[in-house]
């Protein structure tokens, strides 16, 4: 296979900001690519997030079932989300978990970065929790869970998870599979 490569960084020639909505920062963004052209791209900024896969002391996949405005379903996903001001990736990890779910996780291990899209400025960092325990109620007051997000906790097996992400349906799907290839369950499990 040829290494050579033709792909450049482009050039930033300027950047507006396009009026959003709340929670999120569009920017249209002016290049000049190798060949010489200029284009104009729209970007979605927003602050970078985290996601987990949360694994019960008895292998089980703990998700957060949430209707989502995107695509206009009701999806399992993992917990995660927006890492606040001075908070550490981990920090936000799990914090999300115990608000989405109520769980805590007795390990932790840091999975590495996923980038949303290619017009996103946004990336997720992603995390294995290991040994999840029921805490306390998911989107208590203690929590600080957000009211307007109403989140069913959902706890299913791995392989029925594996056949979830199989059908495409769940979000930080490549944080997903990260987590089951490193907690050693790619391959391991049968979707039903």
């Amino acid at each position: 296979m040829d290494e050579s490569t033709h792909a450049q960084p482009w050039i930033e020639l300027s950047r507006r900001p396009v009026p959003s909505p709340p929670y999120r920062d569009m920017v249209e963004v002016d290049y000049r690519l190798p060949d010489g052209s200029t284009r104009t791209f729209t970007l979605k900024r927003e602050r970078s997030a985290a996601a987990v896969l949360a694994l019960t002391t008895d292998g089980r996949v703990v998700l957060a079932r949430q209707f989502r405005p995107g695509p206009g379903i009701v999806l399992d996903e993992l917990p995660g989300g927006s890492v606040e001001p001075g908070e550490s990736f981990e920090e936000a990890a799990r914090r999300e978990l115990l608000e989405e779910t109520g769980y805590v996780a007795d390990r932790w291990i840091a999975l590495g970065r996923a980038y949303e899209c290619a017009y996103s400025t946004v990336h997720r960092e992603g995390f294995l929790a290991l040994g999840c325990r029921h805490a306390r109620a998911a989107g208590s007051y203690e929590t600080g869970a957000d009211p307007a997000e109403p989140i069913e906790v959902v706890v299913k097996p791995v392989d029925d998870f594996v056949t979830q992400l199989l059908a495409g349906a769940t979000t930080d799907g490549e944080i997903a599979w990260m987590g089951l290839c490193r907690a050693g369950l790619v391959g391991r499990v049968t979707p039903s």
